[in-house]
């Protein structure tokens, strides 16, 4: 609650407007020839002030203050006017009227018991002058407004730098500004970027033609191995990449790697041979037992017949007979289990003699698998080189490029501002002035000799591609 004396309400008085002419040229607005938008106060030193306007999507804070007169401050009962002492007024808030309110697209705002009022374009004290006149011829009493503009749109930098995007709103903001808070022009950026990825692409090199000469020196090995050979030859296409002396490096660890598998083979090979031999000496072990064993029953079938002679003539006794049956029986049934073994020996045999082609087979399939796998290594890594050396010519064409941009290069600006009547293309110099919602739009513009004229060729550089104009 305020509180003021006065005898009479002041009168508001609405600053004059002075409109600033602009000139367009084929479309374009120079931005340097024309003042921002608002009101203009001449100073006491005479120089021209320039009031900020505000625009389409600023958020304004309005509030009413309402007078009031409370009465005299005679004393209770005082009957006489003349007596009484000056009249005391006070102030409060309208809260229904007061609050926070966006300009629409059609630049105007709506007032709850005030009605619309179109305000872009418009300064602020203009702004409350109005709202004044219009409480009160509505209202029937004087009022003060206060009008603060709390958001407004933030500018949009697009271009050749660091970081293009939108940026907060500053009165007064001018184009060199917006460049700076966009981090400044791309070039040093796209220099450095450039020169990391040359970097990079020349280590993809030196590692691709390392693996290129490991993978020749393996597949050396493997075709040693294939051919029974205890050394290695180093390969032509390995001599002309490392030199001799270099393919001899990289042949040592594999002339290591040759003898230490060549021995782990000749101990497989050794392994197989020695299994095929211990099942054929079982076999013919069981065989010589088969052939004693059939001897032996030869010889108790004669023994037999001839007991049992004996036995008919009454020479012998019935337990000899019964006693030879039962050898030639127990011969009999060690017979038929030597051949059982000697079937399971002869499927030893046929294992074994299996399981040594079958680690000859192995060797020889692995090494055609690891060949092959070699070969499909050596395909991708000649694309792949193929493919560096092609980025590396297109790096160093770009660089080249991005020096020229950056010695003969010069900034240009546009803005480009919605109006009532649509967007609209300003030409801009690094001290034009940026209104809220403003697109600063950079180019970059080369310059250099022309071969056979005097004159000077334009070539546009937009966001680090060149381009011919």
């Amino acid at each position: 609650m305020f509180l003021k004396q006065t005898n009479a309400i002041s009168s508001i008085s609405i600053g004059a407007v002075l409109a600033v002419a602009l000139t367009l040229n084929g479309g374009v607005m120079s931005v340097a020839q024309e003042m921002a938008r608002g009101d203009r106060a001449v100073s006491a030193n005479g120089a021209v002030a320039v009031k900020p306007t505000v625009a389409v999507g600023d958020r304004l804070k309005i509030t009413f203050f309402e007078s009031l007169d409370i009465g005299s401050r005679a004393t209770a009962g005082a009957m006489d006017p003349a007596a009484a002492g000056p009249a005391l007024q006070t102030f409060y808030q309208r809260m229904d009227l007061s609050g926070e309110f966006n300009i629409d697209q059609d630049g105007s705002i709506s007032l709850p018991r005030l009605g619309r009022f179109v305000l872009a374009g418009r300064s602020v004290p203009e702004i409350q002058a109005d709202l004044a006149i219009t409480f009160t011829r509505v209202m029937g009493r004087p009022a003060d407004v206060n009008v603060t503009i709390t958001e407004r749109q933030p500018i949009y930098v697009v271009g050749p730098v660091k970081q293009p995007g939108s940026y907060k709103f500053v009165s007064g903001m001018m184009v060199i500004q917006a460049v700076a808070l966009a981090g400044g022009f791309e070039h040093g950026l796209v220099g450095t970027s450039q020169a990391i990825e040359g970097i990079r692409e020349i280590e993809r090199v030196q590692k691709s033609a390392d693996q290129m000469k490991r993978l020749l020196a393996r597949r050396a090995r493997f075709e040693a191995q294939r051919s029974g050979m205890n050394s290695l030859q180093a390969p032509e296409q390995l001599i002309a990449i490392a030199g001799e002396n270099g393919a001899n490096t990289y042949l040592a660890s594999e002339n290591a790697l040759l003898r230490v598998e060549r021995s782990q083979q000749d101990l497989q090979s050794t392994e197989a041979v020695t299994a095929v031999t211990l099942a054929q000496n079982e076999l013919q072990a069981l065989r010589l037992k088969l052939t004693a064993l059939e001897t032996q029953r030869g010889i108790k079938a004669e023994r037999f017949a001839e007991l049992q002679k004996l036995m008919t003539r009454g020479i012998t006794t019935r337990n000899g007979v019964v006693a030879v049956r039962s050898e030639l029986a127990e011969i009999e049934t060690q017979r038929h289990e030597a051949l059982v073994a000697i079937v399971r020996a002869e499927g030893r045999v046929k294992l074994a003699e299996q399981a040594q082609r079958r680690v000859h087979a192995d060797a020889s399939a692995s090494l055609i698998r690891a060949i092959a796998q070699v070969d499909s290594e050596i395909s991708e890594l000649n694309g792949a080189l193929a493919s560096t050396e092609l980025i590396m010519t297109f790096v160093e064409e770009s660089s080249s490029r991005l020096t020229l941009a950056k010695t003969t290069s010069r900034p240009t600006y546009e803005i480009v501002r919605q109006g009532s009547d649509g967007a609209s293309v300003r030409s801009a110099t690094e001290t034009s002035i940026l209104q809220p919602g403003d697109v600063l739009k950079i180019q970059m513009v080369m310059q250099q000799p022309a071969r056979n004229a005097g004159n000077v060729k334009e070539t546009r550089l937009e966001h680090g591609r060149l381009q011919l104009r």
